[in-house]
């Protein structure tokens, strides 16, 4: 009875406003055309969850994971504006980036809320099998040309590279991005993405070493830190670059490390 009066009051949530409550954490899909998915469709891929609301505009699973419900809707594709030009501008190493946004036509939102803790690495798990659910659920080559817009990491990026870096890197590949700017006459690369999950970014300075080299061995730095991992020659410091959050110096090798 409870489940029931809980799920009917979700329903009703998911029928009168744009942004779920608490659900702030954020990915959009950014599509090339008008596209419709099947909410049952999509249920029936994760297997195991329960599908609350069948509009194919709006609706929600409740996940096997306690207290976990990950919301889809669609929205304009300018509906967070602020966040896809701050996402536009960090997507450093994807040049043609702008264009290929600015013909979006359509788009998702996957929208949940995490605890920060022990319980984040289920909850990206979660999140990811509904993003890949929704992508198959799409015409392949809407697929294809998907954007995902990772808000919380401040990037944009192809549905190809977003299935490498899950590839290679696991949950953690997406949820970071390495920004790289010049403060206080040096280069500084920094993660961003791991406040919400409860984790230290991590940051280095550098003058002469490849900026490419410095941002892959961050990442691959960030996915031990997101498997529980201690970091040697790490150090606890103020953030170098905002927003304010909890950042890991890191030393760099003298000399770049043979991958």
């Amino acid at each position: 009875m409870i489940l029931a009066s809980a799920m009917r009051l979700l329903d009703r949530i998911l029928r009168s406003r744009i942004d779920p409550p608490h659900a702030d954490y954020r990915v959009q899909l950014l599509l090339p055309r008008r596209a419709r998915v099947d909410p049952i469709a999509i249920r029936n891929r994760l297997g195991g969850v329960e599908l609350v609301g069948a509009n194919p505009t709006r609706f929600a699973l409740a996940m096997p994971f306690p207290g976990s419900i990950v919301h889809v809707y669609t929205a304009p594709v300018d509906a967070y504006a602020a966040e896809l030009e701050s996402s536009l501008r960090w997507s450093q190493t994807w040049r043609d980036r702008r264009e290929v946004v600015a013909r979006a036509q359509d788009s998702f939102v996957i929208a949940t809320a995490l605890d920060p803790g022990p319980a984040h690495a289920a909850q990206l798990r979660t999140l990811h099998a509904v993003i890949d659910a929704l992508l198959c659920s799409l015409d392949e080559r809407d697929a294809a040309a998907c954007i995902l817009h990772w808000m919380p990491a401040q990037q944009v990026m192809p549905c190809i590279r977003y299935r490498l870096l899950c590839k290679e890197l696991g949950p953690s590949g997406p949820i970071v991005n390495v920004r790289i700017v010049e403060v206080e006459g040096t280069l500084l690369a920094d993660t961003i993405g791991f406040a919400p999950l409860g984790l230290p970014d991590l940051q280095a300075r550098f003058r002469t070493r490849d900026p490419n080299e410095v941002a892959l061995h961050l990442m691959l730095l960030a996915k031990r830190v997101f498997a529980g991992e201690k970091l040697d020659r790490a150090a606890e410091e103020r953030h170098l670059a905002p927003p304010a959050r909890d950042t890991l110096t890191i030393a760099l090798d003298p000399t770049p490390p043979a991958w």
